[in-house]
C-alpha cells in the first residue's frame, strides 16, 4: 500500500490523461483573466443638469469596489479604510520680529499666499520674512519709497486696481488713484514727489507719471499700439526704463524726459537680446538689469551703457543698497526660489530660499522696519494663515484595507465625475474659489476627473495621471470659446502651460490685464510651415481684458501642472496643457496602488503556440520566381481513359 508522501511512494505516477491536462491549464488561465478584468463605472443613466449659480461644497464618497465588477468566485475581505491627515498647503509660519539694524537695507516683495497677494519685507542675513499686509484683496508690485519710511503698490482694495501707499512707521494706507482702469507698477521718482506706473488706457498697456500732491492730472508717457509695461525711474530722475513689444517682442526701452523729439531708444535689442522684463536701475543709476527669457532659461543681465554682462538666474531683479549684490526670484514650474547672487564671485551669495507661491513684484532700497512696528503691521506679522480646504475621509465597511476609495462630484460635467476622496474637497474649494474669482463657473465642464484603467487614453500617455483620480482636465472648448488662453513657459528642455481665464466681468473688478503675448494652439493648423513645426505661434497681441491666473490659483490649493511629452509640437494629445494633478509627493505608480490591488499590474503571459514542422521545399518551388505559386495537384476523373498504342 503506497503512503501519502509522495518522496517515499515506489509506485510510477499515474499519467493525466491529456484531455484533464488541457481542461486544467483553460480554468487557470481563466481565474487569471478575470481576476485582472476590472470593469468601470456603469453606463450614466441620468443626464447632468445645466451649471447654476450655486456651488456645491459637498460631495458624495463611494467605495471604489462599486465601480469594479468583481466575479463572484473572488472573495475580498472588506475592512474600514484608515484615517489620513494630510498636510495643509504651503504656508509661511508667522516668526517673531527681530529688528536688525545694519546697511542691508529694506527688501519688500510680493508674494501669493493662499491665492492672494500680500506684502512681505525679507532681510537676508536673518532670512526673516515678516507679513506687512493680510488683506483679503491682492496687493502687488511694491515700490520702496527713497527715504525708506514707505511702500507704493498696486491694490484692489477698493473693487479696481488703483496705486497706495503704505506708511511703514505709521501701517496707515492711503490711496493715490482712484480710476476704474487698471494702474500697477509703480516707480518712485528720485525726490519722492512723482510716481511713474503703467496703467491700461483704450485696452492697450501705456506709461504714465503722476505727482503725489495732484494725482489728478497725469502725464501719459507713451501712446502707441504697441504694449509698455514696468517702468522703472532712475536715480539721475531724467531717464525712465520700461518694456515695450512694439517691434514683435519684448525690449528694454529707455526715455529721456530731457529730450523733446527722439526721446525713446532701445537698450536691450543692442545686443540682440529678446523677451525682457523688469528692468531696475542701480543705485548709482549707471547701470541697468532686467530678466530675460531665452533657451528655456530666465537669466539677469546688467547694462552699463556698453556692454551687457551676464549676472545670475532668474526673474524681478533687485539690487542691494551698494550695488555688490542682486536679489532674484528663480521661477520653477510649480515653485518659486529666492536667491542672492554675489556679482564679484558669480555665484549665490546665500543658498535659495523656496517660497510657497508665485512672485509678483520685488524691490530692495535704503531703509528699514521701524524697532516697534505700528499695530497694523504687527497684526499682520502675527497673522497664522488657514488652509484653505481640509481633507473629509468618508469611513466605510465597503473599502479594502489599505486602498483609497472614491469620491463622486456632484453638478459635474464629465464622463466619470470621480476623484479619490482624500483630494475631492480640493477640487471643490478650487471651483468654488474659481467661480468667486472669475465669475463664471470654469470647473463646472471638464474634459476628464478620472478614467478607468480600461479605457485607453491617446498613444504615449499610457501612464497618465488621469487613471489616478488625482487629476483633472479642463475642457479644452473653453478656449476654442475665447473664454481661456494659455501662455507658453519653457523651463530648460520642458514646456510648460498657464492657463488663464476670462473674467465675466470686464470693468476690472474681476482679474487683472496682461501685458505679454499668448501662445495659439490653432496656428499650426493655418498651413504655414513655421507654426506647424513650432506647434502654434505667438499671438499678434497681448490680449485685451481681464484675466485669472488659474495656474496660480489652483497651485495654491495643491493643484500642479504637468510638462508636454517631447513630440508635443506635432501629436495634440501631448502638449498636455490643460491637465491639473495633485501629487503630493506620490510617483504615479503609488497613486494607482492607492486604489487598484496589485494582481491589477500583472500581466498575464500569453502561452507560445507550437512551432509547425519544419518541410523541405520541393525543387520545382526553389527554381521558379521569388514568389511560387501553389503546390499543383492532381485533377481527379471519373474514370480513366485508355488510349491505344500506335
Amino acid at each position: 500500500m503506497a503512503t501519502s508522501n509522495p518522496e517515499s511512494n515506489s509506485e510510477a505516477p499515474k499519467k493525466v490523461p491529456t484531455s484533464k491536462l488541457r481542461l486544467g491549464i483553460l480554468l487557470s488561465l481563466a481565474v487569471l483573466a478575470v481576476a485582472s478584468l476590472v470593469v468601470f463605472f456603469p453606463e450614466i443613466q441620468t443626464r447632468i443638469s445645466p451649471p447654476t449659480a450655486t456651488i456645491p461644497s459637498t460631495i458624495t464618497p463611494i467605495p471604489v469596489e462599486a465601480l469594479v465588477e468583481i466575479t463572484p468566485s473572488l472573495t475580498i475581505t472588506a475592512q474600514p479604510s484608515p484615517s489620513v491627515t494630510l498636510p495643509p498647503p504651503h504656508t509661511i509660519t508667522p516668526l517673531p520680529v527681530i529688528p536688525v539694524s545694519d546697511n542691508w537695507g529694506l527688501m519688500v516683495f510680493s508674494l501669493r499666499e493662499n491665492g492672494t497677494a500680500h506684502l512681505f519685507a525679507y532681510h537676508p542675513v536673518t532670512r526673516q520674512i515678516i507679513r506687512l499686509t493680510n488683506n483679503t484683496w491682492d496687493d502687488i508690485s511694491p515700490s520702496i519709497h527713497p527715504n525708506g519710511k514707505k511702500v507704493a503698490y498696486s491694490s484692489r482694495q477698493n473693487g479696481y486696481w488703483d496705486l497706495f501707499i503704505l506708511d511703514l512707521e505709521t501701517g496707515e494706507t492711503s490711496r493715490v488713484t482712484d480710476t476704474p482702469e487698471y494702474e500697477g507698477s509703480p516707480s518712485w521718482s528720485p525726490d519722492g514727489s512723482w510716481l511713474a506706473y503703467e496703467t491700461v488706457v483704450n485696452g492697450n498697456f501705456d506709461i504714465s507719471i503722476l505727482q503725489i500732491d495732484n494725482p489728478s492730472e497725469t502725464i501719459l508717457l507713451t501712446n502707441n499700439p504697441a504694449a509698455e509695461y514696468a517702468p522703472s525711474w532712475s536715480p539721475s530722475g531724467r531717464k525712465i526704463a520700461y518694456v515695450s513689444d512694439q517691434n514683435g517682442f519684448a525690449e528694454i526701452w529707455v526715455a529721456d524726459l530731457d529730450k523733446v523729439d527722439d526721446r525713446f531708444s532701445k537698450v536691450a535689442s543692442q545686443s540682440g537680446l529678446k523677451n525682457a522684463n523688469h528692468p531696475v536701475w542701480s543705485p548709482d543709476g549707471q547701470q541697468l538689469a532686467w530678466a530675460n527669457q531665452e533657451n528655456g532659461l530666465s537669466k539677469i543681465y546688467s547694462w552699463d551703457g556698453q556692454f551687457v554682462r551676464e549676472e545670475g538666474f532668474g526673474e524681478w531683479p533687485a539690487w542691494s543698497p551698494d550695488q555688490a549684490l542682486l536679489a532674484s526670484v528663480y521661477q520653477e514650474p510649480n515653485h518659486s526660489h529666492f536667491a542672492i547672487y554675489e556679482r564679484t564671485a558669480h555665484g549665490f551669495y546665500l543658498p535659495p530660499l523656496q517660497l510657497p507661491g508665485l512672485v509678483d513684484g520685488l524691490d530692495w532700497k535704503n531703509g528699514s522696519l521701524p524697532e516697534n512696528l505700528p499695530s497694523q503691521l504687527m497684526s499682520a506679522a502675527q497673522t497664522t494663515p488657514q488652509p484653505l480646504w481640509t481633507p473629509a475621509l468618508t469611513v466605510t465597511p465597503q473599502g479594502p484595507s489599505g486602498r483609497n476609495i472614491l469620491a463622486m462630484l456632484n453638478n459635474v460635467n464629465v464622463s466619470y465625475p470621480y476623484l479619490q476622496d482624500e483630494i475631492d474637497e480640493s477640487f471643490t474649494a478650487l471651483r468654488s474659489r474659481v467661480g468667486q474669482e472669475a465669475g463664471w463657473d470654469a470647473l463646472y465642464n471638464l474634459e476628464n476627473a478620472i478614467i478607468p484603467i480600461s479605457v485607453p487614453l491617446s498613444p504615449g500617455l499610457k501612464e497618465d495621471w488621469l487613471y489616478t483620480g488625482r487629476a483633472i482636465s479642463l475642457n479644452p472648448v473653453s478656449m476654442d470659446a475665447g473664454w481661456m488662453i494659455i501662455v507658453r513657459e519653457d523651463f530648460g528642455v520642458e514646456t510648460y502651460w498657464r492657463i488663464f481665464l476670462r473674467a465675466r466681468y470686464q470693468d476690472g473688478s474681476q482679474g487683472r490685464p496682461i501685458p505679454f503675448r499668448t501662445w495659439d494652439l490653432n496656428a499650426r493648423f493655418t498651413g504655414d510651415p513655421q507654426s506647424y513645426e513650432a506647434g502654434g505661434k505667438l499671438s499678434s497681441s497681448a490680449p485685451s481684458g481681464y484675466w485669472i491666473d488659474l495656474t496660480s490659483l489652483a497651485n495654491a490649493y495643491g493643484w500642479e501642472r504637468l510638462p508636454s511629452l517631447e513630440n508635443w509640437r506635432v501629436y495634440y494629445p501631448a502638449i498636455r496643457f490643460n491637465e491639473l494633478v495633485m501629487r503630493d509627493g506620490l510617483s504615479w505608480q503609488a497613486a494607482m496602488n492607492e486604489i487598484y490591488p496589485q494582481e491589477i499590474f500583472i500581466t498575464p503571459t500569453s502561452p507560445v503556440p507550437p512551432t509547425a514542422t519544419i518541410t523541405s521545399t520541393p525543387k520545382y518551388m526553389r527554381e521558379r520566381s521569388p514568389t511560387p505559386s501553389p503546390t499543383p495537384t492532381i485533377t481527379p476523373t471519373r474514370r480513366p481513359t485508355w488510349t491505344p498504342m500506335p
